[in-house]
């Protein structure tokens, strides 16, 4: 029996040994770090879509201060009635501009999101964004238009109808409705279910 060869068998099979445990350990070792990264995003990410949604219901609240909106820059040749609805109008732009950290990190999060959890992960982020642009968006009409004594504008009992069917519509997209069903809270629990459906079943595994 040659002890040498036999030696050198050993030798090979438990550097072979080693070579696959460590292939394996760097492979384990690979898994739990994306695992971690996903886990600590999808935590920040969720967080700071709850801490948008409370947000948005501050943003929306109907009942304002007497100095809120009045950070507005405003032109020389303004009426005062002018003012008053432009004030109005500011005020979503200046409860968000008070509120916007969770709004401002989740664009910057949203690439580094969409590499982790792949492509259909920014919807959330898209739709959140789309929102608020409808809810500034409602603000500008109603301050810039249907807030204004214009009388002018109204020519017909038909355009007026349709004149405050329309600035109704855009109070609902500002203003919380805590009577009737409420378009922009069930968009936003949307948003939320759809930003809980990437991140939920990550967490759910700690």
């Amino acid at each position: 029996m040659d002890w040498k060869i036999i030696f050198d068998v050993i030798q090979s099979l438990a550097i072979v040994t080693a070579s696959i445990v460590a292939i394996l350990g760097i492979n384990s070792w690979r898994e739990e770090t994306k695992w971690k990264g996903k886990y600590e995003m999808a935590f920040e990410v969720l967080s700071l879509f709850y801490e948008a949604q409370e947000n948005i219901r501050i943003i929306r609240e109907p009942a304002s201060g007497g100095n809120e909106g009045k950070s507005r820059i405003r032109s020389e040749k303004e009426s005062k009635v002018d003012s008053e609805s432009l004030d109005l109008a500011y005020v979503a732009r200046e409860r968000y501009e008070n509120h916007q950290d969770p709004f401002i990190k989740l664009r910057t999060l949203k690439p580094r999101f969409r590499a982790l959890f792949g492509n259909g992960s920014q919807i959330p982020f898209d739709d959140l964004s789309k929102l608020m642009s409808n809810i500034f968006l409602a603000a500008h009409f109603l301050g810039t238009r249907y807030w204004k004594d214009r009388p002018h504008r109204i020519k017909t009992p038909e355009e007026f109808e349709r004149d405050i069917e329309q600035m109704n519509k855009f109070e609902a997209i500002i203003w919380r409705n805590f009577k009737q069903p409420d378009e922009i809270e069930i968009q936003v629990d949307a948003i939320i279910s759809e930003i809980e459906f990437f991140c939920l079943p990550i967490l759910s595994k700690k």
